[in-house]
């Protein structure tokens, strides 16, 4: 291995791949939206505007959404949000269907599972949230809980709404991945593909490296153009080491195209943090890459 490359988000980001928290969480708060709201009574409010409908009760796993009868001095959403947040659009219209004097119905948005509260709160504050990190704050802060027999069951809630979110994370991803079209990037395939160049390696590992390389030379036989070299260039008189006649050798040919394509082909370690195998399916099929996948599940499409 002579080159490592780390991947992160924004390497699916520049694939067109939807794939951070904050597009996943606005995708769950749009479809609930679509199916709160209705199309049809998005397109009525959009073009012709007038009082807000909500024709149907919502449930799944994580919230719910259910009219009463009556009217309560609790009927708006009673918490912080931004208009443009995740589900900013969906409080608002809650808002205002309960703040219309003659409607004798209340609508109340209900979260199930806390833990998605939680980063859909913190998604809307900053617009931007880190599962991860938010899941390590929470457990933290459960951990103060002197009560153990109270902090066992609160730990194994947060951990249930953590898998729950983390399932519905990989469906949106497969969702993603599938319906989104990709294509090699030139710039990235060449960061893959390219040669390696010697004073892109460490200066500890440069010996190291040319000894590779005359290893390989010995056992192919080709050792025997060094020792020609050696002969018939006064240049390898100054040199007072073997490592410095190697490393001269090394130089005097690392321009050569033929060279570089017998022993600078990176042999590359891909250490990738996303749950996608983007890398792997666009750069990495042909080659002799080894990759480690540093999340929990990779999907494949």
């Amino acid at each position: 291995m002579n080159r490592i490359i780390i991947i992160g988000n924004g390497f699916d980001l520049a694939h067109n791949l939807k794939t951070g928290y904050k597009d996943f969480i606005n995708d769950y708060w749009a479809v609930v939206e679509e199916q709160v709201y209705g199309r049809y009574w998005q397109w009525l409010d959009q073009h012709y505007g007038g009082s807000k409908h909500i024709p149907e009760n919502y449930k799944d796993n994580f919230v719910c959404i259910e009219k009463e009868c009556g009217k309560t001095e609790t009927n708006k959403v009673c918490f912080s949000y931004n208009e443009n947040s995740p589900f900013g659009k969906l409080c608002t219209l809650i808002n205002e269907y309960n703040s219309v004097p003659n409607t004798s119905v209340t609508v109340h948005l209900k979260f199930k599972n806390r833990f998605f509260e939680r980063i859909s709160r913190q998604c809307s504050l900053i617009n931007w949230v880190d599962i991860e990190n938010e899941y390590y704050n929470a457990l933290k802060e459960l951990l103060q809980e002197r009560n153990p027999q109270k902090q066992s069951e609160s730990i194994r809630t947060l951990n249930k709404e953590f898998d729950d979110v983390k399932r519905l994370l990989e469906e949106y991803l497969t969702k993603v991945t599938k319906n989104t079209e990709i294509s090699i990037h030139q710039s990235i395939q060449e960061a893959f593909s390219s040669f390696v160049e010697f004073d892109e390696i460490a200066t500890c590992k440069q010996t190291a490296f040319v000894d590779s390389i005359f290893s390989e030379m010995f056992y192919s036989g080709d050792d025997i153009d060094f020792r020609h070299d050696k002969e018939n260039d006064p240049q390898y008189n100054l040199c007072m080491t073997k490592e410095e006649e190697q490393m001269l050798f090394i130089k005097k040919h690392i321009n050569k195209k033929s060279f570089k394509e017998k022993y600078f082909i990176p042999s590359t370690l891909i250490l990738n943090f996303n749950y996608t195998n983007t890398a792997e399916k666009l750069y990495a099929s042909d080659n002799p890459n080894e990759i480690i996948n540093k999340s929990n599940t990779v999907l494949s499409y």
